[in-house]
């Protein structure tokens, strides 16, 4: 039930019911069994969604490079890749760097297709 639930609180974050989406996202940390469990690097990107529909840009940064640090120790390319091309998208959005470059091997190594667009609605909430 926790990857489903997941999902909800992620749609709500992202809907605009930030201060529920998070309330979910508290209690599904408390669900995962251990601090290792790979669905923290999911909840991370979530985080970071609810801290930009906040308009707290620092703060979802932050969530992004937790994100990225748990995926690289759990071993998790597909999330790394995910983490670090929204971290590229919020820090290197005028000039491409390393952390697009890096998401960008990853996702072509990976055979990703598309990767998940920051919720527009959000970032043009700063």
């Amino acid at each position: 039930m926790t990857d489903a639930e997941t999902r909800i609180a992620e749609n709500l974050v992202v809907s605009g019911e930030v201060a529920r989406g998070e309330q979910m996202i508290d209690a599904i940390s408390k669900k995962l069994p251990s601090p290792d469990d790979p669905r923290h690097c999911f909840l991370h990107r979530i985080r970071a969604y609810a801290a930009l529909g906040r308009g707290n840009a620092d703060e979802a940064v932050r969530s992004l490079q937790h994100g990225v640090r748990d995926s690289r120790e759990g071993h998790n390319q597909y999330e790394l890749a995910l983490q670090l091309d929204a971290l590229a998208k919020l820090t290197e959005a005028d000039e491409p760097g390393p952390i697009r470059r890096e998401a960008d091997q990853i996702i072509a190594r990976l055979g990703i297709e598309s990767v998940p667009a920051l919720p527009r609605s959000l970032v043009d909430s700063d």
